[in-house]
């Protein structure tokens, strides 16, 4: 006898993957009714895993800090007295 929740796990995965795609929550709606049809218990984990991704909102899409890069003419762009962030550059301290 097959465990159903071992072969459930990628079938959960696979409708989240791809009801995040529809930005529409009535197409996502439609789309969940037709592959959860009668399994209340899938549409209740997908619903619960699309809740908590639309609560993470993009977090992701902005970086948590500003990459420094050599500027075009070969100099740094962290120089003394630069600002990054809450922090002042005071002195070089390698390079």
């Amino acid at each position: 006898m097959k465990n159903s929740s071992a072969t459930l796990e990628p079938q959960i995965a696979t409708i989240f993957g791809e009801a995040i795609a529809f930005d529409s929550p009535a197409e996502r709606a439609a789309y969940l009714d037709s592959r959860c049809a009668d399994n209340a218990a899938l549409r209740a984990e997908v619903e619960h895993l699309l809740e908590n991704h639309r609560q993470m909102g993009g977090f992701m899409e902005k970086p948590l800090f500003r990459v420094m890069l050599p500027d075009t003419e070969g100099g740094q762009i962290e120089r003394l007295g630069a600002q990054i962030g809450p922090y002042k550059l005071l002195q070089q301290i390698g390079e």
